[in-house]
């Protein structure tokens, strides 16, 4: 499905922000983890919670009027999409056997109407899958600011002693994920690197450096898929199939698996860029503890008044 999931223009996003609950400190935080493969998951207190009635069940204490809309429209839309996807599913196959035994070149022409028409069918059906687990995910932001809305705020301080800004994240239907810090929008990997580099932690930059990587290999599967594609597509459309299905099939099949090859690698690196803001904001929260620099030399080594700005501990006497 990884094709389908740029068919992206038939249904408005499924984002809406209405006044926070009251905070609640009593509850823990709901950590978000993105997987490749898998989407979002969530853990409470290291506890996955599989599926929305595990959440509600934690969500729903908080008596938040705007968290149960958004749960019971995740519930609606993913069960719709789950039919639209089935009917597009089905209009593939169909399609497909029919392309495949055409005798002439307007059956081709007819079949490979039938093929694109379920393909948005199924695009739809990834659409509105999309836009359940998007309201999901701004419900478990809304319990997660009023149980943290409370605690003791601090400032944290990344290696250069300068503060740590966290980055807000939102996940709409049309846009994805779309980050944040203060008034400026973080568009690329670069501008969010440029904030979390100071961090100087070694799983952050690893997980943007996987980021950076996959991007560039979705972009290059991605072009020669588009390339394949279309040029399976024009032999079919203008001679009959079964003449020609070496001509179509190898181009058009390896088109497409290539395109979902690129999906795949987009797939991946969104999830790393994601989860690398989220360990970054646990720092801005103050649920990790950023280490010191690394010295840079051997007088930085043997430098026992503290690295960073940071006092060191005066060495312990020797004991007889």
């Amino acid at each position: 499905m990884c094709l389908l999931s740029g068919i992206v223009f038939l249904l408005p996003a499924g984002s809406v922000f209405a006044q926070d609950p009251s905070p609640d400190t009593s509850k823990p935080l709901i950590e978000t983890r993105l997987h490749t493969v898998g989407g979002l998951e969530y853990y409470s207190e290291d506890v996955f919670l599989a599926d929305n009635r595990e959440l509600e069940q934690i969500l729903g204490p908080l008596n938040d009027a705007e968290s149960a809309r958004l749960m019971k429209k995740s519930e609606s839309s993913k069960s719709l999409g789950g039919v639209f996807s089935l009917l597009g599913a089905a209009g593939l196959l169909a399609s497909g056997i029919g392309i495949s035994t055409a005798s002439s070149a307007d059956q081709s022409r007819i079949w490979l109407g039938a093929e694109l028409g379920s393909m948005l069918i199924a695009g739809a059906g990834n659409l509105l899958h999309l836009e359940g687990e998007t309201a999901k995910f701004a419900a478990v932001r809304r319990y997660n600011s009023a149980a943290g809305a409370g605690r003791p705020a601090g400032v944290y301080l990344d290696q250069n002693q300068h503060p740590i800004q966290p980055i807000d994240v939102r996940y709409t239907t049309l846009g994805g994920f779309e980050y944040s810090s203060g008034e400026k929008k973080l568009d690329s990997n670069r501008d969010l690197e440029g904030i979390m580099e100071p961090l100087g932690d070694h799983e952050v930059d690893r997980l943007m450096k996987k980021s950076r990587d996959s991007d560039l290999l979705a972009v290059l599967s991605r072009a020669a898929g588009v390339i394949g594609a279309a040029a399976g597509l024009a032999v079919l459309a203008g001679e009959p199939s079964r003449k020609l299905a070496v001509q179509w099939a190898l181009p058009l099949g390896g088109g497409l698996v290539l395109l979902d090859i690129g999906g795949l690698f987009g797939s991946e690196a969104q999830s790393a860029r994601f989860n690398g803001v989220e360990r970054y904001n646990r720092f801005a929260r103050g649920l990790e503890k950023v280490l010191p620099p690394q010295p840079k030399n051997e007088k930085e080594l043997l430098n026992f008044n503290g690295a960073g700005g940071l006092p060191a501990a005066p060495p312990e006497k020797i004991k007889n």
